[in-house]
């Protein structure tokens, strides 16, 4: 493995991400094909897939994320190592090439704001029917209003791109669809319903509170996640507010980040919270939980505080 990593790797951190990609060759790749090419497979062995799926599918996310910010690979194995990331992406719901141009040349261009696609400024924030709005706009609208965003800012390549990645992509669901209907939905459309819901409840909550005041401010418009499972599992992505500071740092090097600049952390006033993650938080969020979020508040403020400060920056910014 030590050989591998020397061949393949600039830095010898990212060692997890061979890991993950090998999980996926060994497990999750002969599963799928098994499931998609035995015909008739009964409830039980689908619902083991899913939750396999499931199990894969946060750590497979989060790497595709570091490597798009940070290509790991030494030259020789850079297109082909991500020629085959984009390939096994579509066990995973990801049309070729949409993450990279959808989260580094669109959402960290924009940062949450009004021209960010995935903004959350204008939704109240813990409104179900706000976030369900928000979801139906990736599913429907994201294959038009993406390549009219790269257009207008006169990047027609990465808009023809995304094109091709969405047509691609259906054509592709389509024929498996045509050949084998039961192992096409086991196999490509749940997992793909489960891969955008995880994507939009993640971005929904890492920019769930946001002050309206400031909505540029990274402080103000993200949050941090700390001593959590999440972050073990899921190369520290719970450090978002350093993420969008320093986009371009190695993962490793996130809660490092946090603890140097914990004086700023508290005279910005962000929310950080302990244990949770997002799903949980964005869970709590659709159920109104506000004091339930308080408790795994880090601050020394009052709880009476907290909870005003939460509400408030769960409301609609109305300059958007």
């Amino acid at each position: 493995m030590n050989f591998i990593c020397q061949k393949v790797l600039k830095d010898p951190r990212d060692f997890p991400f061979i890991k993950q990609i090998l999980f996926t060759t060994f497990v999750l790749i002969p599963f799928s094909a098994f499931i998609y090419f035995s015909g008739t497979v009964n409830i039980f062995l689908k619902l083991a897939y899913w939750v396999t799926f499931i199990y894969f599918l946060g750590p497979h996310l989060l790497m595709l994320h570091n490597v798009c910010h940070r290509s790991p690979w030494k030259k020789t194995f850079k297109k082909p190592m991500n020629f085959y990331l984009e390939a096994i992406g579509l066990l995973f719901g990801l049309p070729p090439l949409l993450y990279y141009h959808h989260h580094i040349k669109m959402h960290h261009k924009e940062g949450n704001g009004p021209g960010d696609l995935s903004s959350t400024e204008k939704y109240q924030r813990d409104s179900f029917l706000g976030w369900l709005h928000y979801f139906l706009r990736f599913i429907f609208l994201l294959p038009v209003e993406l390549p009219l965003y790269f257009f207008k800012k006169k990047r027609s390549d990465f808009a023809f791109k995304i094109i091709f990645a969405y047509t691609f992509f259906y054509i592709f669901v389509a024929f498996a669809y045509r050949h084998n209907p039961s192992g096409a939905i086991t196999v490509f459309i749940v997992p793909t319903l489960i891969c955008w819901f995880g994507l939009m409840a993640g971005n929904w909550t890492q920019h769930a509170f946001v002050a309206s005041e400031d909505p540029s401010c990274e402080y103000k418009n993200s949050i941090t996640v700390v001593d959590s499972i999440y972050n073990k599992r899921c190369f520290n992505d719970g450090y978002h507010i350093g993420h969008h500071l320093f986009p371009g740092m190695h993962w490793t090097e996130m809660p490092a980040e946090f603890e140097k600049n914990k004086e700023k952390y508290e005279t910005k006033r962000p929310l950080v919270f302990r244990t949770l993650d997002y799903q949980l938080i964005w869970f709590l969020l659709m159920f109104k939980q506000h004091k339930k979020l308080v408790d795994y508040y880090v601050g020394n403020e009052s709880k009476e505080n907290v909870l005003n400060l939460i509400k408030q920056r769960l409301k609609p910014c109305l300059t958007s």
